[in-house]
């Protein structure tokens, strides 16, 4: 079982990504997060498999998630949804093992 936590800033889409995430067999949504202090605590809690993350939050930004998780839990799958376009977020993406881009 893949144990998943969503930090997103988008509330209204929390609803949709439950929905499509409770059909997935094998996904637990162990947490979704508007907050980027709170998603961090309950990653250091439940120590997911795998994290979808908004890289712009209103409480904060996605890259203290990513700093945090990368530090602390290198085997911490991150998987970033943004609508950031820039070449340069995509080279760096890239190339880091356990971050895969959604656009």
């Amino acid at each position: 079982m893949v144990e998943l936590i969503v930090v997103e800033n988008d509330e209204t889409l929390h609803i949709y990504l439950r929905q499509m995430f409770n059909g997935i067999a094998n996904l637990s949504l162990v947490g979704m997060h508007t907050c980027v202090a709170t998603a961090i605590v309950a990653i250091e809690e439940y120590v997911p498999d795998m994290i979808l993350l908004d890289l712009q939050s209103r409480s904060g930004k996605g890259v203290e998630v990513m700093r945090s998780v990368a530090k602390q839990f290198p085997g911490i799958q991150i998987k970033i949804a943004t609508n950031v376009s820039d070449p340069l977020c995509r080279q760096i993406f890239s190339e880091m093992s356990t971050f895969s881009l959604i656009e």
